[in-house]
């Protein structure tokens, strides 16, 4: 991934327009990423089924965020742990 293209994955199926619009979101502030995110999906065939324990879940963990009762970790540190496993505590 070079530097122009921070945050947006490399094997993407995005034109080179909605790729410039990711890197635009990214660079929002938490709260509007967060608010630009629910719309999206919002704008999503409506036909879609989410399972409703997992939209619950969903609720949940956003009113724990919120709330502050959750530690929040950056994305580099979430996408590390997600891809290689792992908390990786030695390396804090």
């Amino acid at each position: 991934m070079c530097g122009d293209d921070a945050g947006v994955p490399e094997n993407n199926r995005m034109d080179p327009e909605a790729n410039d619009l990711v890197r635009r979101a990214l660079a929002l502030p938490e709260e509007d990423r967060a608010e630009l995110a629910s719309l999206l999906i919002e704008s999503l065939d409506k036909d879609l089924e989410i399972d409703q324990d997992y939209e619950l879940e969903i609720r949940l963990r956003v009113a724990a965020s919120d709330r502050g009762d959750v530690q929040r970790i950056p994305w580099e540190e979430a996408r590390k742990r997600i891809f290689f496993g792992g908390d990786d505590e030695e390396s804090r």
